[in-house]
């Protein structure tokens, strides 16, 4: 059962890695790509490492219906969000009229 989970944790790994790079290299401007790949990157790098570590404290602190409960609201919030961006049923030919994500650089005040 474990080998089966990793397996789908691996397709959708990658799967979405070189998509998400794609998607940063087409849509990101330019000043911002590298700050972009290098946010994925990080992700990339920490989560397996992270990951386990966060789940065994859960595991350890809540019971399992608690955490599907959190699962659950996490995927319904993220369908929210999703339908509320408007860009879900976006088809090839508007998907240059996209609104973009803009990633703005903290201002340091002195």
């Amino acid at each position: 059962m474990l080998l089966a989970a990793r397996l789908v944790i691996s397709l959708g790994t990658g799967i979405s890695l070189p998509l998400i790079t794609n998607i940063i290299l087409e849509k990101a401007p330019l000043e911002q790509r590298g700050a972009m790949l290098g946010i994925v990157s990080l992700v990339t790098c920490a989560a397996p490492a992270i990951g386990p570590v966060i789940g065994g404290m859960l595991k350890n602190h809540f019971p399992p219906k608690f955490i599907l409960i959190g699962f659950a609201g996490t995927v319904i919030m993220d369908v929210v969000f999703v339908a509320l961006s408007g860009n879900v049923g976006a088809s090839p030919r508007t998907m240059g009229r996209m609104r973009p994500v803009r990633i703005r650089p903290r201002s340091h005040a002195a």
